[in-house]
């Protein structure tokens, strides 16, 4: 994975984590995060 797609994953993934009303991100949440960075296939695929 090139640096730049994992650093759009950290700021995506992470960008609500120190807020108050973060929660778990839902499988929908995850599916559209990995593929707004371009992270498609089987391995990404989240059940």
């Amino acid at each position: 994975m090139p640096i730049s797609t994992a650093w759009e994953l950290g700021k995506l993934w992470y960008q609500d984590r120190l807020t108050p009303e973060w929660t778990p991100k839902t499988t929908e949440t995850m599916r559209a995060i990995f593929e707004a960075v371009g992270l498609t296939g089987e391995f990404w695929r989240v059940h």
